[in-house]
């Protein structure tokens, strides 16, 4: 910008060092110029360049300074979207970030419900067996009879309630039946051949806790079933009539739960 201001100082001394030259020239000429008739003199011509060079100049000057402003404000505006864009950038970030943690959020979320779900599905079970008279022991269910039947109907009522008579498989079954202080018909039995003695499940049994003296096998009372006589002993065992009068207990797997 500087230049150019110099630059239409040092145009203006020329035009007027120019303009004494012509002066002079014009003296010398005039009288042909009276001779040649009326023609443009070299002054007049001299002064109209000076003043196209000096508009010229201006109009320079004019769009130097508009593209200078225009400069300064590409330039601002330009810093405006890159600030925009880094706060923009900035708030994609953090949204991000959020939608992360909600993600993670509702996850954890679902696995609680999951969970919570399947609690209350095996409380749901287990209320629905209960109100069936069904007792939950370490993963089985038990039915303990309120009547008295025969073994054989003692059984073919445990079958029309999807179960079978007991069949002990540990200690922990045999304190069990043998807490409820009655004489309660098991799922063991020798019908088929006699001192056989074999589960309902067709399984041989091979852990026993016979009362002592049994099983006595009275072959006019035709003792084929296993009832609990002395209860509260660790060996309580009977073998008894199937046709005589006790209760029973059920036994069989909870159902899956379903949602």
């Amino acid at each position: 910008m500087d230049q150019l201001y110099a630059n239409v100082e040092e145009l203006s001394a020329d035009c007027s060092e120019w303009k004494g030259n012509i002066q002079i020239s014009e003296t010398i000429d005039t009288n042909q110029d009276k001779r040649t008739g009326p023609q443009l003199s070299d002054g007049a011509f001299a002064k109209i360049l000076c003043l196209l060079c000096v508009f010229l100049l201006i109009g320079l000057l004019t769009l130097a300074v508009f593209f200078a402003r225009a400069s300064a404000q590409w330039e601002a505006g330009r810093l405006a979207l890159g600030d925009s864009f880094t706060n923009v950038t900035a708030e994609l970030g953090h949204l991000q970030t959020r939608y992360n943690n909600l993600t993670g959020d509702r996850e954890q979320l679902q696995v609680q419900f999951d969970k919570i779900l399947v609690e209350k599905n095996d409380l749901q079970t287990q209320f629905q067996v209960f109100q069936q008279g069904w007792v939950n022991v370490k993963g089985s269910l038990y039915y303990i009879s309120p009547t008295k039947r025969s073994w054989h109907e003692s059984r073919a009522d445990c079958l029309w309630r999807g179960a079978d008579l007991l069949i002990i498989n540990s200690r922990e079954e045999q304190d069990f039946a043998g807490g409820l202080q009655e004489r309660i018909w098991i799922g063991l039995t020798d019908a088929d051949t006699e001192g056989e003695w074999k589960w309902v499940d067709g399984t041989p049994l091979t852990e026993s806790y016979w009362a002592a003296g049994e099983p006595n096998g009275d072959p006019l009372r035709k003792e084929d079933c296993v009832e609990f006589k002395k209860y509260g002993l660790k060996f309580s065992w009977n073998d008894e009539s199937c046709d005589l009068q006790n209760q029973w207990i059920c036994e069989k797997k909870p159902s899956p739960c379903v949602g």
